[in-house]
């Protein structure tokens, strides 16, 4: 249910004044659950009328123009491809050395 449909006049599309959350998040892409989030933290004003959550169209785009995502602080689009080659994925990587003396240990513990 739309909290104020979008209309046209003279050919211009006149957007609502005010949205619900689940047509927040459409028209600018990002998951309800984000913006939910940002209004409990204080970072998106909103209230609540009638059991809907009503968000301003321009408290919307004040808060998407300071929106940053996570995503937006990595440096490439692969985000260990240089890494991967130091250490994997896995956790630690166990040198000769270490592979060698629980190798030893083992056969030890099985001769007993």
């Amino acid at each position: 249910m739309l909290a104020d449909p979008p209309s046209e006049v003279d050919g211009i599309i006149k957007l609502p004044v005010f949205m619900t959350v689940p047509e927040a998040a459409m028209a600018v892409r990002r998951h309800p659950e984000t913006l939910r989030r940002a209004i409990r933290e204080g970072r998106l004003a909103a209230w609540r009328q009638r059991g809907c959550t009503l968000v301003s169209v321009a408290d919307l785009m004040a808060y998407m123009e300071g929106f940053l995502c996570p995503a937006q602080k990595m440096k490439t689009p692969t985000s260990n491809s240089g890494a991967a080659s130091i250490t994997s994925s896995g956790g630690k990587r166990e040198n000769d050395v270490d592979f060698r003396l629980a190798q030893r240990m083992r056969s030890a513990l099985d001769k007993r």
